[in-house]
């Protein structure tokens, strides 16, 4: 989803803003699409922080979602006991949620409509969905990529 609000949407966005592509994550064709260590990172982030949480999925997990996560726990230096992969659904805390709620009245109306709009769109579409879609869109990120043609099958 990031991937895709720095695509699609970030340009309009951050017009007015510091907020540029190259403060942004930065995306590259991987062996699942386009990926950026820093998503990870930051989830860990405030994780730790406690402005989110997670909690396992009762979901069947996707193979390609088990494949990027061992290949990014093999290419970290992070010590971590998990060594098997569980589907998890992040929310925030009560504390992530306050912050969020601060940032969200800074913005313009221009900008929260943007969210809001890019959030309708993607925010109940399945892994799977969006993979096909940016597998479609955004050629030049899949030429890396391990599942390419059972994504666009």
């Amino acid at each position: 989803m990031l991937f895709l609000f720095k695509q699609e949407v970030l340009a309009e966005f951050a017009s007015g803003t510091d907020i540029t592509e190259e403060n942004f994550y930065k995306f590259f064709p991987w062996d699942f699409g386009p990926f950026s260590r820093d998503v990870y990172d930051d989830i860990a982030f405030f994780q730790l922080r406690g402005f989110i949480q997670s909690e396992a999925s009762e979901e069947e997990s996707l193979p390609e979602a088990i494949a990027e996560w061992d290949k990014w726990r093999d290419e970290t230096e992070i010590e971590s006991d998990v060594t098997i992969f569980e589907e998890q659904i992040f929310t925030l805390t009560d504390k992530g949620s306050a912050f969020a709620a601060k940032m969200f009245a800074r913005l313009t109306e221009a900008q929260q409509k943007l969210l809001r709009t890019f959030k309708g769109r993607l925010g109940s579409a399945s892994l799977r969905g969006i993979l096909r879609y940016v597998y479609r869109e955004y050629q030049d990120q899949t030429v890396k990529s391990k599942i390419k043609s059972r994504v666009l099958a």
